[in-house]
C-alpha cells in the first residue's frame, strides 16, 4: 500500500475501464482509507504489471477487481498486492477533478460494472468486428 496520505497520479493506458476511463486518463491513487467494494482498486500482479480494476470483492487477505469492460472478473491478488484506490480522475484542461471515491461513484461504478459489459457483447453480437480483444 502506499505510505499514509501520499497521493500518486498515473497515467492509464488500456480499455478495460471503459467508459469510466479511457486510455490516457489521468488518475490520483491514495491508501488514506480502507478499500470498499466498488473502488477503483491500483494492484500489482505476479508479472509486476501495474491494473487498475474496480473492486468486486474483498475477502480476509486477498482482493478481487474487475475492469468495467470486461466480462469476466480477473483472478484473486493478496490484499498486500493493493497499492491504492482511485480518488479522482483529473480532467483534461486544468479542470475540476472529478471524485471518485464517494457513495454516488462506487454506486454509478458497480452498475457500469455489470451492465456495461453485457451491452458491448449484444453489439458486437450483431456488428462484429475482425480481430477485436476481450477481457
Amino acid at each position: 500500500m502506499l505510505g499514509d496520505g501520499l497521493v500518486v497520479r498515473l497515467k492509464l493506458t488500456g480499455w478495460s475501464m471503459r467508459p469510466w476511463l479511457r486510455s490516457g486518463a489521468v488518475v490520483r491513487f491514495s491508501s488514506a482509507t480502507a478499500p470498499v467494494v466498488g473502488d477503483i482498486a491500483l494492484t500489482r500482479h505476479a508479472n509486476d504489471a501495474l491494473v487498475a480494476h474496480r473492486i468486486v470483492a474483498i475477502g480476509e487477505d486477498w482482493v478481487q477487481t474487475k475492469g468495467d469492460a470486461c466480462l469476466a472478473s480477473d483472478a484473486r491478488v493478496p490484499i498486500a498486492s493493493l497499492i491504492g484506490c482511485a480518488v479522482a480522475v483529473e480532467a483534461p484542461a486544468d479542470g475540476p477533478a472529478l471524485p471518485l471515491r464517494n457513495g454516488l461513484a462506487r454506486a454509478l461504478g458497480k452498475a457500469t460494472n455489470r451492465a456495461y459489459p453485457r451491452l458491448v457483447k449484444a453489439f458486437r453480437a450483431l456488428h462484429p468486428r475482425k480481430g477485436e480483444r476481450t477481457c
